[in-house]
């Protein structure tokens, strides 16, 4: 068997993007924001980063209270297929809050689903 190596996926990463999503109400219980930029686990691993644009707002853990960043991303509270439902669910929601709402930087990629 030949194994071929596969080139790294250009991910796009933008802090300006992410500190817009994490000023955002929790996509998942709607706490009031802030919140934490929550990046999809789909796409990242082995020093892969996932793309900014898979981000959605999720709240953090504070004391006595799970947050939904780690309820969803950490805790092993839903399964692998799941979480990537419910972050790809929630990932498109915050980009269409974002360019509803005219927030969306003409310089920013578009993503795959417009």
């Amino acid at each position: 068997m030949i194994v071929q190596p596969r080139p790294k996926a250009v991910t796009w990463r933008c802090e300006a993007y992410r500190r817009l999503v994490a000023s955002m109400d929790c996509a998942h219980c709607k706490r009031p924001g802030p919140s934490q930029a929550a990046h999809a686990d789909q796409g990242k691993g082995m020093s892969l980063k996932a793309d900014d644009r898979t981000c959605y707002p999720a709240c953090a853990d504070q004391p006595g209270r799970s947050g939904c960043h780690s309820l969803i991303g950490s805790r092993g509270f839903f399964s692998r297929d799941q979480r990537r439902v419910i972050e790809q669910n929630h990932a498109r929601k915050t980009r269409e809050h974002i360019r509803n709402t005219g927030q969306w930087e003409a310089s920013w990629p578009q993503w795959g689903e417009e």
